[in-house]
């Protein structure tokens, strides 16, 4: 029995709300306030806005231009969004990136503002049908072609059945942007009403990898360290061992250490306890210093860097690991590993 109109309508405007509400609650709610959940929320909202606007007009065809033209306008969004939330989720936040984003995206407000302004949709229909349109769509194309590029190692770990929680939403997202956009690009060929069917179908598909899904493991570098031969730390209480769950968890899925401005009360936060209780965990039942601790995944992480992707500069895994500086990367790593970054990469390179 094929579907009605009424099913289609509901299927497509419930990816379009929900879209909404968890572009809101990542842009204002998510604990800690990282600046990748910020720019998830607002890139989920704006794809939201052109899904919503695709579905008010296949069902109401009359539908105001000014309306038309504000979900247009959130496409000129998308991308850019997209990309630099994946390049902070990866990357890690920075002085540099904000600085990039910045100047792009308000770059491309002017854009929308002053272009906008001067040629209304409602008053110069023929241009924004014959080249306004091509022209946002180009810039979502390419920023999303720029993304998959730059997300290419979570997909590949997805791939390989062993992504984190954090590399499962960078591909589907990554991966899901392209097939909408690709399904907005075939209108001509399918439906208007499938890219927001699409978005729809890829949001819930992208909640159920990334929070129903367990994790593959805990690295190396998020295990407990051993205590010295002389300690002999008392065994954690119950709280102890919930909030060592859900450290392990959070470090595996979150990866907030890439973070380099990260906080003890942020960290804290994350896993639901005070700052007093991370404290007195990571000193008495785990036998380590926050500084210690999160070093520990930072280094962790850039061992993983080294060993595959080669063509990565060592201040470049530094950065996305969470350091600031080049000396401290090398400080930090030559205490933990024993040797340099650059002798442990010609030392894998022998190796293989």
């Amino acid at each position: 029995m094929p579907l009605t109109r009424e099913l289609l309508f509901f299927f497509s405007a419930l990816g379009a709300f929900n879209g909404f509400l968890f572009g809101l609650y990542f842009l204002l709610l998510a604990r800690p306030r990282l600046l990748w959940k910020q720019l998830f929320g607002a890139f989920v909202l704006a794809l939201s806005a052109r899904v919503g606007k695709s579905v008010f007009l296949f069902f109401n065809p009359g539908l105001a231009r000014e309306f038309l033209q504000v979900g247009l306008t959130a496409c000129l969004f998308i991308g850019p969004l997209l990309y630099f939330y994946v390049r902070a989720a990866t990357e890690g936040d920075s002085r540099n990136l904000r600085r990039s984003m910045a100047m792009q995206l308000i770059g491309w407000g002017l854009v929308a503002l002053v272009g906008g302004t001067l040629f209304p949709y409602a008053e110069y229909v023929g241009l924004w049908r014959g080249y306004v349109i091509y022209g946002i769509y180009t810039v979502w194309a390419v920023y999303t072609a720029l993304t998959v590029f730059r997300a290419r190692t979570q997909v590949q770990s997805v791939l390989k059945g062993n992504g984190s929680s954090r590399d499962r939403l960078i591909t589907y997202t990554s991966l899901g942007t392209a097939v909408v956009l690709g399904c907005y690009a075939m209108v001509s060929y399918t439906s208007y009403i499938s890219g927001a069917l699409a978005f729809t179908l890829l949001l819930y598909a992208t909640w159920a990898a990334v929070r129903l899904r367990g994790e593959t493991g805990t690295p190396a570098a998020a295990k407990h360290p051993s205590p010295a031969p002389d300690t002999k730390p008392a065994a954690p209480t119950a709280r102890e061992q919930q909030l060592i769950t859900a450290l392990n968890r959070v470090m595996v899925s979150d990866r907030p250490y890439v973070n380099p401005n990260l906080k003890l009360a942020d960290l804290a936060a994350s896993i639901g306890a005070t700052t007093h209780e991370l404290s007195s965990l990571l000193n008495g039942p785990l036998n380590n210093s926050f500084h210690q601790y999160v070093n520990e995944h930072r280094i962790g992480l850039a061992k993983q860097l080294i060993t595959t992707e080669e063509h990565l500069t060592l201040e470049a895994i530094g950065q996305a690991c969470g350091f600031n500086a080049r000396s401290t990367f090398y400080s930090a790593f030559k205490k933990q590993v024993g040797t340099t970054p650059a002798k442990f990469r010609e030392e894998d390179a022998t190796n293989t």
